[in-house]
């Protein structure tokens, strides 16, 4: 925690400010160690952590480094003025993108004599290369949801239906292996499958059709993200040409990834091979996303993306995906970490398809 507050307080001063206050959960997380409902004040003379009485004992065991105050019995514009003024803090940056105008409207009320810095990005920013304790946490994120790759492969069966896979799923990754969903978990059968986030319905799975999972596994606070695409029985020819199409482009975009590549270039390697082979239109979405606290975070890999650079340490998804309205669709995704000469795919699940049945 030393060395991010360290990079924080450095980061601030090229901002211009003194001191910050953070609204959205992942950054009171990734400086306190607290995750629930509270805010983190921090400065050069303390670091305070604001909670919610319900979660003061809980808030004093997992934010260490931080001092504890609750506003149950006062003010919160008082108790907020307190860790200000303790903090040292006379300009504060503050997270515009997480704030309510009318919180922020409080906070200037209740700060008379600190000025308002904008943070834009750099919260987000200071999280996009992950430490050793980070990538710990992710790894063994990871491991559970590849441990759940094969766990789907006694799920899903014909005649389930899509909502009872998906609920089976969770069900098993809770009490098998001790960990909650990164996301809500995508369960797309046949036609199903050409909605890139399609919710899992009463659609019974049939013999033959593809099945598209996309799931992960959360680990103390950070996330997996997995896309496969099972066939239920022998799949038909459209079918197991555009998988095909689809594995070798996210091969291309894995092996893209490397320091000094850019998210639009990563991006280009494999959107680049599906319109070479005419199913251009037909990938509706980005490449990937940085992945870590958030389930979507900063660095992204998208034709957007021209200006954000990959490093090592950042954690990225590769997930590129061919949809066909009325026919299905195939997404495959990897959680990678880039290394200082490449990257490492997070998963060990095999990507060629799995006939089930």
């Amino acid at each position: 925690m030393q060395n991010r507050l360290q990079r924080l307080m450095a980061a601030l001063e090229e901002l211009g400010a003194d001191g910050a206050i953070f609204h959205a959960v992942e950054d009171v997380c990734y400086y306190s160690g607290f995750d629930n409902d509270s805010l983190a004040v921090v400065g050069p003379k303390g670091r305070i952590l604001i909670a919610n009485a319900l979660y003061f004992e809980a808030a004093q065991r997992a934010a260490k480094e931080f001092e504890v105050r609750s506003y149950y019995g006062a003010s919160f514009a008082s108790v907020l003025q307190g860790a200000v003024k303790d903090c040292g803090i006379t300009r504060m940056a503050y997270q515009e993108g997480k704030v309510f105008h009318d919180q922020y409207l409080a906070m200037e009320a209740a700060l008379p004599g600190v000025s308002f810095v904008p943070m834009g990005i750099l919260g987000q920013k200071l999280r996009e290369v992950k430490d050793e304790t980070e990538l710990a946490k992710l790894r063994e994120a990871c491991r559970i949801t590849d441990c759940c790759f094969w766990e789907l492969t006694k799920i899903l069966r014909p005649g389930v239906t899509e909502l009872d896979a998906a609920t089976e799923l969770q069900y098993v990754m809770a009490k098998k292996y001790h960990a909650q969903l990164s996301f809500e978990t995508i369960v797309a059968s046949g036609i199903n499958g050409s909605l890139p986030h399609a919710v899992p319905s009463d659609k019974v799975m049939q013999e033959g059709e593809m099945v598209t999972v996309d799931f992960g596994a959360m680990w103390e606070g950070y996330h997996a993200d997995m896309t496969r695409t099972y066939s239920l029985g022998e799949p038909s020819a459209k079918m197991r040409e555009i998988y095909d199409i689809v594995l070798e482009a996210q091969l291309a975009g894995v092996a893209a990834l490397r320091p000094g590549v850019t998210g639009a270039q990563a991006d280009a390697a494999a959107r680049d091979l599906i319109a070479s082979r005419g199913y251009g239109e037909q990938f509706v979405h980005t490449l990937g996303h940085g992945v870590g606290l958030e389930i979507h975070e900063r660095p992204n890999v998208s034709y957007r993306a021209a200006d954000q650079i990959l490093v090592p340490g950042n954690c990225v998804t590769v997930e590129p995906g061919i949809y066909l309205p009325g026919i299905g669709g195939v997404r495959i995704e990897d959680t990678c970490l880039i290394t200082k000469d490449g990257c490492e795919v997070l998963f060990e699940a095999p990507k060629q398809l799995q006939i089930i049945g």
